[in-house]
């Protein structure tokens, strides 16, 4: 029997990149699960359990129930829960998982960011306290670390950084905010910062396609159009770096650490063993796309025109994660590789094999092939 089989667990996100691939790990594993949910008409759970088993693999458990919606709203107090439904569930969960999160670089508001991130967060731990839950998983975010350089360790969230975005400032809060509340109430709070989550890394599924992916749907526009003959430059050093991590490793991860009483209160990062460059990226996409590499030149200029091109999606992509280019950051997973040993999980690698399976949900999944 699975260590979290029998737990009971109340989780936000649970319709997210992450949030999915870990109600999939939890539920195969056999853990009571309630999802708590804005919308008014939520999609019918048996249809979503079973897209996540298309998703990501593996079959269906007839026998382990079905997980539950909880409306709520992460804005207001106590996340919007009603009274009476805390009345009843108070004392029945062992765990609250919050990985509901506002990721945008650039959202359209920020203090809607603000109140999703940080105030929401807040509003978790009220709830908790109100549930009598001693136990709080939050999954934030390696890019706490914001501008440092260097080593970031897993203990490190002050270490004089600036942000680059609104988000990365809006989840170091919400990390600083839960440090006071757990000294305050005495919740234990488990922090998981993954790196840039990209899709499954054995069946390449994926329920959306976040960052990651629009480089790669900008890589295959130039790949498909070209550009008439002529070298595209990019001026970035080949020696960038890019922390990928698949999904499922830190879906995994999260659910050993809710069965690991040494990993409790601690910290993990779910970051590569290696980061991949910017230059191994190039000509393994190349290679996979059929086409010639792009050329980088950090001495390169900026296009000066900003008409449309085939180049175009991909220059405002690199535009507009330069910052997350640059290099000088090495992420340590100190606590994360304990867990990983204790549970015998691998550290999937980044390789041509796994970026095609990536590749070929995307294409399928959004009518390209």
């Amino acid at each position: 029997m699975s260590p979290a089989s029998g737990l009971n667990l109340l989780l936000t996100g649970g319709t997210g990149f992450l949030g999915s691939r870990v109600v999939w790990a939890l539920w195969q594993r056999g853990a009571g699960l309630w999802l708590l949910h804005r919308r008014d008409r939520p999609p019918a759970m048996r249809a979503h359990i079973a897209t996540l088993a298309g998703l990501f693999g593996g079959s269906l458990r007839p026998e382990t129930p079905l997980p539950s919606w909880v409306p709520g709203n992460l804005w207001l107090p106590r996340a919007g829960v009603m009274p009476e439904w805390i009345e009843r569930h108070r004392g029945r969960f062992d765990a609250i998982i919050h990985m509901a999160a506002d990721t945008r670089i650039r959202p359209v508001r920020s203090e809607d960011q603000t109140q999703t991130n940080l105030d929401g967060t807040v509003h978790m731990a009220e709830l908790a306290e109100a549930l009598g839950v001693k136990r709080f998983h939050h999954v934030s975010t390696c890019s706490v670390a914001g501008t440092a350089q260097g080593t970031f360790t897993e203990q490190d969230l002050d270490v004089g950084q600036s942000f680059r975005t609104h988000q990365e400032w809006t989840k170091c809060e919400a990390e600083r905010a839960l440090r006071r509340i757990s000294e305050v109430r005495g919740l234990t709070v488990t922090i998981h910062r993954p790196a840039i989550l990209i899709g499954d890394s054995v069946t390449g599924g994926a329920s959306a396609f976040p960052h990651f992916y629009q480089f790669l749907s900008a890589w295959r526009f130039l790949a498909e159009t070209g550009i008439g003959g002529q070298r595209v430059t990019l001026p970035f050093s080949g020696e960038a770096t890019l922390h990928l991590i698949p999904v499922d490793h830190v879906a995994s991860g999260i659910a050993c650490a809710l069965c690991d009483d040494e990993a409790e209160g601690l910290t993990h990062h779910w970051t590569p063993r290696e980061p991949v460059t910017l230059g191994e990226l190039n000509l393994a996409l190349a290679k996979l796309l059929r086409a010639e590499p792009v050329d980088l030149d950090p001495s390169a200029s900026w296009p000066a025109s900003r008409r449309s091109g085939p180049a175009q999606p991909l220059w405002e992509w690199m535009r507009s994660h330069r910052a997350y280019l640059t290099g000088g950051i090495r992420f340590s997973r100190e606590n994360a590789d304990r867990l990983c040993a204790r549970a015998g999980l691998e550290v999937p690698k980044i390789d041509g094999a796994l970026l095609q399976r990536l590749h070929r949900h995307w294409a399928w999944a959004t009518g390209k092939i």
